[in-house]
């Protein structure tokens, strides 16, 4: 918990300097009771996640050289080593970039974050990612998919149904994060919408889901 406070603080301050609008940057993140009591209080190492893409998104907004490419890569690479999901803030940075035809920028955040990632697992071992694949079938109750959880383990059986919400979760968040994206303002700078959208539409429609 002290941990989390210590990077809550310190992502409340880099928003408080960097944000356009600091005041809504303060009242949204720094003293805001639901993310202090979930985030800090709450003792998961989501903040840690957090404070790593809220870092890398501010970087890659004013990434002008090759070294800040790669210092985006390794903080999306150490991201995806604490939660894998943090991948889909790889893919909402690299999006735009690709779109642009800026290759050699996206190459070398995607090799960064490899890179990263695979000396994380070399220190701890691929048997970290055996509760990937068993969390890929579980649904909880929370989520979107529990309702047709319930009713499909009763009509197909629980295996039938585990496959097929494995399935359509992805195939459900990446039409969220279009829908969401089309919603988004005109102006709002694809380096943000993207991951925004990408990340929302997970915790939407990801069937296994915690409230933190």
């Amino acid at each position: 918990m002290l941990a989390n406070a210590a990077v809550f603080v310190g992502t409340g301050y880099l928003l408080l300097r960097t944000a356009d609008d600091p005041v809504r940057a303060g009242l949204l993140w720094s003293v805001n009771p639901l993310l202090i009591s979930v985030l800090v209080v709450g003792g998961h190492l989501d903040t840690l996640v957090a404070g790593l893409a809220v870092s890398a998104i501010h970087l890659a907004r004013s990434s002008t050289r090759w070294h800040h490419d790669l210092t985006v890569g390794g903080l999306i690479g150490l991201a995806c080593g604490v939660m894998v999901s943090a991948g889909l803030l790889g893919v909402g940075l690299a999006w735009p970039l690709l779109r642009s035809g800026a290759w050699r920028p996206a190459d070398r955040q995607a090799c960064a974050a490899a890179l990263t990632l695979a000396a994380l697992y070399g220190v701890c071992g691929t048997h970290a990612l055996a509760p990937l694949s068993v969390a890929s079938r579980l649904v909880s109750a929370p989520s979107l998919s529990a309702v047709f959880d319930q009713f499909g383990t009763a009509v197909l059986g629980p295996h039938a149904t585990a496959a097929i919400v494995s399935v359509l979760g992805p195939v459900v968040m990446l039409a969220l994060a279009w829908a969401l994206r089309r919603r988004a303002a005109p102006d709002a700078p694809s380096i943000i919408a993207l991951p925004f959208a990408l990340a929302f539409a997970w915790v939407l429609a990801a069937p296994w889901s915690m409230p933190w």
